[in-house]
Parts: C-alpha cells; sequence; structure tokens
C-alpha cells in the first residue's frame, strides 16, 4: 500500500474517532443541561406554590371564617364561625 494512502486512512481514522467522540460528550452535555433544566422548572414551580400558600395564609388579628360540619337530624350543613387569628 503507497504512504499517501495509508496516511489519508489514517488521517480519516483519526478525524472519524474525534467525531464520535464530540458527539458523544455532547450528547451527555445535552442530558445534563436537560436534568438541570427539568431541576429548575420543579425548583420554581414548587417555590410559586409556596408562595400561593402563603399568600392565602391570614394575617395576624385578621378575622378568619372557618366552616364547621355539624349535623341536624341527618342533615349535614356548614356552620360559619368567624375566628381571629393571633400569631
Amino acid at each position: 500500500m503507497e504512504v499517501q494512502i495509508q496516511a489519508a486512512l489514517i488521517s480519516a481514522a483519526i478525524s472519524l474517532i474525534a467525531a464520535i467522540s464530540s458527539i458523544i460528550f455532547n450528547i451527555y452535555q445535552i442530558r445534563r443541561e436537560k436534568k438541570k433544566w427539568l431541576f429548575e422548572l420543579k425548583t420554581s414551580y414548587s417555590e410559586e406554590l409556596y408562595k400561593a400558600r402563603l399568600a392565602t395564609y391570614p394575617r395576624d388579628g385578621e378575622q378568619v371564617r372557618t366552616c364547621h360540619m355539624i349535623s341536624i337530624n341527618g342533615v349535614i350543613s356548614c356552620c360559619y364561625i368567624y375566628e381571629m387569628i393571633w400569631i
């Protein structure tokens, strides 16, 4: 085999190995970014959920209407009681 053909084949093999390793590295990097993105999405969703919950909590000294289920003659109804919240 001629030297020029051998050099071309060696160069092609090295180029192929470099391309394959680059592809593998990019696939792992995309997977890491996807995991990071999903973690950040779940974290921000949980944070917004907690903010919404905190917004619905009564403030100190605020009057709150609570429902207490009562049964009169087998009929269940809701009796609203106003309570003051002191924290």
